[in-house]
């Protein structure tokens, strides 16, 4: 059973092993995090998030526990009862993220990008700029708390409408994102999934897109889908013109269009319905997105603007999530039992089994 445990003092660590990748030094009182990152890996024993001169971390054992400390100097640990589950924190003013009950699809509305910008005095694609800052954080973030399937509302079919200017600069910032990213998606494991009316998208970022979408469709770590050019409502509707054209052609009965059917023809849905949908910038709207898929998805209304969106809030908003009881329809009595989501992927129906019985720290 793991043992959490807490340590406080300066903290300078030493590399254990020639696999090791990071190095951390946390000068005591200091809660802001050094450029080189202050979490440090000793493969033997686990992974461990340091701030304000004191961290904690999620370890196999009192044993392995015990194997810290040649790794670590002028540190005290204080060794604390062994629970059933770890928790993710980083920061003391954080949210604790219970590391096996995550949403296995979380989908972000990212809004404020042009508010931004306008309390700054600046033009709407500086604020553009500084959003795709925050999805990359967010990324980040995503990867390293274990999350399944991560979906972002990045164009809408309605955002076509926008000036001209805005529109150009939206799909530079869209290639150039793409290109800047590659590297670190390809190493870290990412697929890279489209949806929405991708024939729209100009040659400049299709040239970027597809290519990267083809290199990464066999990674497993984590799915980052981007919904480009993309509409809920639409996506209904052409899921529902390819089964009017089956059933007109004889391939199947009237009888055969279901919901599963339908789902089926939604390239927004192959990971499974989202769990939990985030919506920055004050708004309480969905702005049709993934409309067929939050019928059981839980919603969360962050008030920050998109480019100030951060680990702390994404935190927050999955704390959020795993405070609440979600029930499918049934009652209470029922929903004490295993339920799965009425839209769960074949790849998080095969999961949740182990993650009930498996605490992953991925700091």
């Amino acid at each position: 059973m793991p043992i959490r445990l807490f340590g406080t003092g300066d903290a300078s660590w030493g590399a254990p092993s020639p696999n090791t990748k990071y190095s951390s030094y946390v000068p005591n009182g200091n809660a802001s995090r050094p450029a080189s990152g202050t979490r440090g890996r000793n493969p033997s024993t686990a992974e461990i998030d340091w701030g304000n001169a004191g961290g904690w971390a999620c370890v196999s054992s009192p044993e392995a526990a015990g194997s810290i400390g040649p790794a670590w100097v002028g540190v005290t640990f204080n060794y604390l009862e062994p629970a059933a589950s770890c928790y993710l924190a980083y920061k003391a003013s954080m949210d604790l993220v219970e590391a096996r009950n995550l949403p296995g699809h979380v989908g972000i509305i990212m809004d404020g990008n042009g508010r931004w910008a306008q309390l700054r005095g600046q033009p709407r694609v500086a604020g553009h700029r500084e959003g795709a800052m925050a999805v990359r954080r967010t990324v980040r973030a995503a990867r390293r708390l274990g999350l399944e399937a991560l979906t972002l509302y990045a164009f809408s079919e309605q955002n076509w409408a926008r000036p001209e200017e805005e529109v150009d600069a939206l799909m530079l910032l869209l290639r150039d994102f793409l290109l800047s990213e590659r590297d670190e998606i390809l190493e870290n494991g990412i697929r890279l999934n489209a949806v929405g009316n991708l024939g729209r998208l100009p040659a400049l970022v299709r040239a970027v897109l597809d290519p990267l979408r083809y290199d990464t469709q066999a990674n497993r770590s984590m799915t980052l889908t981007l919904a480009l050019s993309y509409g809920g409502r639409e996506e209904i509707a052409s899921a529902a013109r390819e089964l009017a054209k089956a059933v007109a052609a004889g391939r199947i009965s009237p009888e055969d269009v279901t919901p599963e059917s339908l789902r089926a023809h939604m390239p927004s849905l192959a990971m499974g319905d989202p769990d939990l949908v985030i919506r920055t910038g004050g708004e309480r709207r969905i702005s049709n997105f993934l409309l067929y898929g939050l019928a059981y998805a839980e919603l969360h209304f962050a008030d920050v603007l998109w480019p100030d969106f951060a680990e702390r809030e994404l935190f927050a908003a999955i704390a959020s999530f795993q405070r609440r009881e979600r029930r499918f329809g049934l009652v209470d009595a029922q929903a004490d039992k295993p339920v799965q989501s009425p839209g769960t992927s074949p790849l998080s129906s095969s999961l949740a089994g182990a993650s009930a019985r498996i605490t992953r720290i991925a700091i």
